[in-house]
Order: structure tokens, then sequence, then C-alpha cells
């Protein structure tokens, strides 16, 4: 029945303050970390993917996703990355499209996770995703922070014992590049390979070119147990078996020959 004219109550404009107070009130509890409204994105080198590649920062935000997204490799071995054993979706995916499409059909995922292999800022996806974030409508949705990771040139030279700010970076995964040129020109050169682009293909360009004494060094699994690291010449190598994803640095030093 119709209330008595006594019966306490609010005007339209008293409801629609009060509801305005309850929804700030309900953005500043969402997270101490994090007042805005706007979903999470968080871009994080995972290094070369063993165990303690990633920094601590970045392993501390892992710990916060509720999605994580990379390839199906980094999602698998979330665990040794930091991430809990449950409590996070994995989805194997890592075209930037396709994530985002993703999260936009998934809105009650706040805080997503994007894994990548070695560092964030070389020859990475990330720039690619952290471009695409800033553009609209993205730029009003999401706050996205990027963590960087362990470089696959910085941890084999570490393993060589010597230091990289001489040396040429240039990438052949996904790329083309005038190696032999590279090579001709600058005392040490580091390239990633992939795809098409192997070490023996790379040491067959060397030779056709007469650079037969580069020391090459190449680099297989680095940071996991069966890690390998093979130094000789293009000669040598070029009879070697290698995995198609490895990285080499090569080094115009006549003095030094052989493999370890």
């Amino acid at each position: 029945g119709r209330p008595s004219e006594d019966r306490d109550g609010v005007s339209l404009e008293e409801a629609k303050k009060l509801l305005m107070e309850s929804k700030l009130q309900t953005c500043s509890m969402a997270g101490s970390e994090n007042t805005s409204a706007k979903r999470k994105i968080s871009l994080m080198g995972t290094g070369m993917g063993g165990r303690g590649q990633m920094t601590l920062a970045a392993a501390e935000e892992l710990k916060r996703c509720d999605v994580l997204f990379g390839a199906k490799r980094m999602t698998e071995a979330a665990e040794t990355l930091g991430a809990p054993a449950d409590g996070i979706l994995r989805i194997p995916i890592y075209g930037n499209r396709e994530i985002l499409e993703w999260l936009e059909n998934h809105p009650e995922y706040r805080n997503a996770g994007v894994l990548y292999s070695g560092d964030t800022g070389f020859y990475s996806g990330a720039s690619g995703m952290a471009a695409m974030l800033l553009q609209e409508p993205y730029c009003d949705i999401y706050d996205y922070c990027i963590y960087p990771g362990i470089s696959s040139v910085s941890y084999l030279c570490a393993k060589m014992g010597r230091s990289w700010e001489q040396v040429k970076l240039i990438s052949l995964h996904g790329r083309d590049c005038d190696v032999s040129l590279e090579v001709s020109q600058n005392p040490a050169v580091f390239t990633l390979l992939g795809g098409v682009h192997t070490v023996k293909e790379l040491c067959e360009q060397l030779l056709n070119h007469g650079l037969s004494n580069v020391r090459m060094t190449v680099g297989e699994r680095l940071s996991y147990s069966d890690e390998r690291i093979v130094a000789g010449t293009p000669e040598q190598l070029a009879a070697m078996e290698f995995s198609s994803l490895a990285v080499v640095m090569m080094e115009r030093d006549e003095g030094r020959e052989g493999t370890r």
C-alpha cells in the first residue's frame, strides 16, 4: 500500500548525491595502490625464461595479476617465474589485438599481465603493446606499466666474461639484415636468430663474404638446466646442429680459434 505521509525518505536529488558518494567510496576502496577506475595491464620481461630471471618487482606484480597472457611456454611455466600455482587464469596468446579483444570480452578481469621473453626493450613485443595502449580507446580504459627483464645479450656477455657497451645489436628473428656488412664494420655484433635464419645459414653467409676468422659464440636455451654455449669459427660451427631459437655473438678477432 501507499506509505504513510510521515515515513522517512529522500528526494531524487538527495538519492543521486548518496549514490555518487557511494561510487566514489567504492573506487577509493578498490586498492590503496591504484585508486583509478581503469583496468591495469603489466608488461613483464621474463628474462631468459629460467628460474630467477625476472626482477623482484616483476615477480611481485605477477602475483597480483588475475589473468596472464603470453607464449604457451611462458604461461605454462608461470610458477617458476613467481606466480601462484592456482588463482591466475592463463591464456596462451600473445598478439596485441587478440589480448585486447579478449579483455574487452571479459571485463571482470581487472589486472592483466603479459609475459615477454628477454627484456621488454630489446626487440620485444612490449613496445607494440605499449604504443597501442597510448591510443584511444585503450588509453581511457587501461593503465599500464612496463617491467624490464634480463636480455639475452647481457646474459650471454656475462657468461663470456665481457661487457657489451661496444657491441652492435641486431636481430634476425623475423627480420632481415646484412650480417656480413655489420660484422665487417663492427668489431663485435650480437644477433637473435629464428625462423629461416639459423646458425648454419649465418655461418654460410659469413664464409661466402670471406669472414672465416670471425669467432662466433652461440647460446642455446640460456638460463635453463640444458643451457649450451659453444664457440668457434663459422666453418667449425656450420657442421653442428643448433636450435632455431638461438643467439650469437660474432667477434672479429683473428688471434682466437677453436670451440668449447
